[in-house]
């Protein structure tokens, strides 16, 4: 039975993604894993699972917990024949390097990443994206992406990256509804093993957004609220895609676990 790995930070809130995962495999077969089991329990060597997957949040704290030897044992993993799934955060995290609101120096994170499995940059969050263009309101939106058979929905966007293109990525989909369709979804082989960056949240339908949605402190809530009834038209759009990009990582893992 294959058996997902899903990265614990204790920071961010992974209940959707865990939900959706879940869906795919079984609870029984969705573990979460943190920094101290990869590091310390070099549980990816001992027992490996078919995929990891690296959530949304923010980076810094992968880099913080994972450091340059957790990266390594993730390469590791992924080299010897598993599959890895990034998404958002888990995306930039993945890249060469990142660039992070550029435009505002209060702001802005640059700087080299160390699993490197795609060796361009990573670039967000996309000004276009952003409520009244400004980085300071609502990350939140939703948006337009077309995948590489030409299938186009609208899904849920939540400050990711744009990659670089030209260091032998496949494009799976792209956003687009911007100048020159940016990259949103790439892969990559890396040695024996495969490699998915996401730059959309996927794992959101409707009814995730709509239970992650709150008035309470909220000053851009009716702004959040609105994106319940756009995602709503393109729900089973958004869960078919999902699925297929889960199964294809699945079905890239070469690891007998």
């Amino acid at each position: 039975m294959n058996k997902i790995y899903l990265y614990e930070d204790y920071v961010h809130n992974n209940a959707t993604l865990k939900k959706r995962l879940a869906e795919i495999v079984g609870h029984e077969n969705l573990i979460f894993v943190d920094a101290n089991d990869i590091l310390h329990k070099n549980i990816l060597k001992i027992d490996p699972p078919h995929l990891l997957v690296m959530p949304g949040g923010a980076d810094l704290y992968y880099l913080e917990k994972l450091g340059l030897e957790g990266c390594k044992k993730i390469q590791d993993f992924v080299s010897s024949g598993g599959a890895y799934i990034g998404i958002c955060a888990g995306a930039y995290f993945s890249c060469n390097a990142i660039t992070w609101a550029d435009d505002t120096p209060d702001l802005t994170i640059k700087g080299e990443r160390y699993l490197k499995f795609h060796k361009g940059h990573a670039t967000g969050p996309v000004k276009d994206f952003l409520l009244d263009h400004d980085i300071t309101k609502s990350c939140d939106n939703v948006v337009g992406i077309e995948t590489i058979d030409g299938n186009k929905f609208k899904c849920l966007y939540r400050a990711g990256p744009v990659f670089g293109e030209g260091f032998g990525e496949v494009v799976l989909a792209r956003y687009n509804t911007l100048p020159n369709k940016p990259a949103a979804i790439i892969q990559k082989t890396i040695g024996k093993g495969f490699c998915l960056l996401i730059s959309p949240h996927l794992e959101f339908q409707s009814q995730d957004w709509a239970l992650n949605t709150y008035k309470n402190n909220n000053k851009h809530y009716e702004h959040d609220a609105s994106l319940v009834v756009q995602l709503k038209l393109f729900d089973q759009q958004i869960d078919d895609y999902w699925k297929s990009l889960i199964r294809k990582a699945l079905s890239r893992s070469k690891i007998d676990a």
